[in-house]
């Protein structure tokens, strides 16, 4: 996900940080977790799109982890957006294990 798109102010959820995180730490830990090649593939599938009103959204969608040595895993996980200036930006992430896939990051 593009820094771009999240609201200075948000917080993320993140699997990665094992914590609830601000922008700038998130950016720190993806960052990090690249260029070390603990992740080595992120997808993003079965987007919905759900308009609150004018103003808020939410977005869920599956997210497909693939962290190296380790089986894939995948996440469901819900976006808050609110439109900003014109722009729509995330203010909030939450993530939700799903079972049916790997045992996920912190786990062997």
């Amino acid at each position: 996900m593009l820094l771009s798109h999240i609201s200075d102010d948000a917080m993320i959820d993140s699997k990665v940080a094992a914590a609830k995180i601000n922008k700038e730490r998130y950016a720190e830990s993806m960052e990090r977790a690249f260029k070390n090649h603990a992740l080595v593939r992120t997808d993003y599938r079965d987007l919905k799109v759900t308009v609150v009103d004018p103003t808020h959204a939410t977005v869920a969608a599956t997210t497909y982890a693939t962290p190296r040595g380790r089986a894939p895993f995948n996440v469901v996980n819900e976006w808050k957006l609110e439109k900003r200036d014109g722009r729509w930006l995330v203010v909030e992430r939450s993530d939700k294990w799903a079972a049916q896939r790997g045992s996920g990051w912190n786990s062997p």
